[in-house]
């Protein structure tokens, strides 16, 4: 190709991702910086879905969830812009998306191929975009709702006539997809609805059932589960007088006939903190006026109410006479005391662990046995975890490898990190870290896992 080509290339890739940047704000489009060795970027295109659509979630034949969606996670186009773009060569790029199955992103990879070949010589990172934003569903027969299998050779979609999963389909190799979990999917798929529209509230205009003034989002708060919407302003004050008058228990929306109660958090949120201490205080002294001689039994799967006698520490549950402290929740242990430390329940286990019968026995006499299984059980579950799993980088939360990639993702702090080298990654573009000949995972995103094998749950998972 002559010099003039190229430069011709260079000036029309130069002022495609201009465009591109002036259009689209950086949720929508992130151009690589001026470091990178290539001109690319990442466009994240929000497909449009009809009202009331749906995610149907078949755990089995006998477990169907149904969740009602506005917003579906955007379908993610990584692409790099070669020399000869657009006069010969395409974008390369790679396509993900978390509610979509392989062979259905496959499919969107061959209509964009269709649309190059349509504009040979012409920039289409554009009309990409446009197709994915508003044709893909269609293309892939989703009409109003989007279907999510645990183990299923069939479509991910409910109302797609064509069988995008059939096993003879070739995967496309820019398809990157992960397969985690179903809870973690629909997890992703409900927070970013939820976001978004807090998001599209806050940026809109609503008016207050209070004063009926339309204010910002941003001044406004719309309450659940009732969703009535009052501004700051109002709710505030009516939180004020609330607590001045001594009636916190419960706090109630300020709409006619509505008994939807005010979150703490959104009490803290709106007034002052003295305000706030002072709600908690009242909370605080209705309790106690009303259960001062009452605790509940700690057993989750039973929670019943318990009188305790004054000057006793000792507590029996009339529901399941499970007899138990009322200082530490644990089973009675009379004048023991409640607590061990963590470096002496160690030892106390490794001396359980080592000893003969009769010193086992004297343990239990001068412990109890309840409690000193459970402390056992404790630096059990410790040490398994040190063996393992490790530390999210970010938030420090014990994490299990089952299987996948390494590239990690915490469902605690929704970061990204590898875990080989625990290194935190990049939110937008995790895979660079395995893909960097300078870093010390360099081609190994699959390190340690039997290829066979997940290609074969990949299928058992679709």
């Amino acid at each position: 190709m002559a010099d003039g080509d190229e430069d011709c290339d260079q000036v029309e890739q130069e002022n495609e991702l201009s465009a591109l940047t002036s259009i689209y704000d950086l949720d929508t489009f992130q151009p690589y910086d001026e470091t990178a060795n290539q001109l690319g970027g990442i466009l994240y295109a929000m497909v449009n879905i009809p009202p009331s659509f749906q995610v149907i979630v078949e755990r089995s034949q006998d477990q169907v969830q149904t969740y009602a969606i506005s917003y579906l996670p955007a379908i993610c186009l990584e692409f790099t812009l070669p020399k000869c773009y657009p006069s010969l060569r395409p974008p390369t790029f790679t396509i993900s998306c978390c509610w979509l199955n392989k062979f259905q992103l496959s499919l969107l990879c061959e209509h964009l191929d269709q649309i190059w070949e349509d504009n040979t010589g012409c920039v289409v990172l554009f009309d990409w975009f446009q197709f994915l934003t508003d044709e893909a569903i269609d293309k892939l027969g989703i009409l109003q709702s989007v279907c999510l299998h645990l183990k299923s050779k069939k479509s991910a979609t409910t109302s797609q006539e064509e069988d995008l999963s059939d096993p003879v389909r070739v995967v496309d190799p820019r398809v990157v997809q992960e397969i985690p979990s179903l809870n973690m999917i629909m997890e992703r798929i409900i927070t970013f609805n939820e976001q978004t529209i807090d998001r599209n509230f806050i940026n809109g205009y609503h008016a207050c059932n209070i004063c009926f003034d339309e204010k910002s989002g941003a001044d406004c708060v719309q309450l659940q589960p009732c969703q009535h919407v009052h501004c700051k302003d109002c709710v505030s004050n009516y939180i004020t007088v609330m607590i001045d008058d001594g009636k916190v228990n419960p706090i109630a929306c300020p709409s006619q006939e509505c008994s939807s109660q005010i979150l703490p958090l959104m009490i803290q949120r709106l007034v002052s903190n003295e305000y706030y201490e002072r709600y908690e205080q009242l909370q605080l002294r209705s309790a106690l006026e009303t259960m001062s001689d009452v605790v509940y039994c700690p057993r989750l799967s039973c929670q019943t109410a318990v009188l305790v006698e004054k000057n006793s520490l000792l507590g029996r549950c009339p529901g399941c006479q499970y007899a138990f402290c009322i200082k530490c929740q644990r089973a009675y242990h009379g004048v023991v005391p409640c607590t061990l430390s963590p470096k002496d329940a160690r030892e106390l286990c490794e001396r359980y662990m080592n000893g003969n019968a009769e010193e086992r026995l004297e343990m239990v006499k001068l412990y109890g046995e309840q409690k000193l299984h459970k402390v056992i059980e404790q630096i059990q579950s410790e040490d398994w975890l040190q063996k393992n799993s490790k530390r999210c980088p970010r938030c420090r939360a014990d994490i299990e490898k089952k299987d996948g990639c390494n590239k990690m993702h915490c469902v605690i702090c929704h970061g990204n990190f590898c875990w080989i080298c625990l290194q935190k990654l990049d939110k937008h573009r995790p895979y660079i870290h395995f893909s960097n000949p300078s870093s010390r995972c360099f081609n190994k995103l699959f390190d340690g896992i039997d290829q066979h094998d997940d290609s074969d749950d990949d299928d058992e998972f679709w």
